[in-house]
C-alpha cells in the first residue's frame, strides 16, 4: 500500500476509518507494516481523529486482523 496524505477530499469520500482500541501501538510500526503489504490502495493515519483510514475495503480488513 502507499502513504497518501495529500488531499483530505479524496480521504472523505468513502475511504474506510479504523480506530485502533488500543491507542498504544506505535505510528512507524504500523505505518511500515502497511506499506510492507502488497495492496494497491493507499492509506492514512489522522492523528486529530487518532484512526487509520483505508482507500480499499480488504486493506482496511487485513489491518483490523492484524491489530485488532
Amino acid at each position: 500500500m502507499r502513504w497518501w496524505n495529500k488531499s483530505k477530499k479524496y480521504k472523505d469520500a468513502g475511504w474506510y476509518a479504523v480506530k485502533l482500541p488500543d491507542p498504544t501501538y506505535h505510528f512507524k510500526i504500523l505505518k511500515v507494516w502497511c506499506q510492507q503489504q502488497p495492496g494497491r490502495g493507499r492509506f492514512y493515519y489522522s492523528l486529530y481523529k487518532n484512526a487509520w483510514y483505508f482507500e480499499l475495503a480488504k486493506d482496511a480488513s487485513w489491518f483490523i486482523l492484524k491489530w485488532m
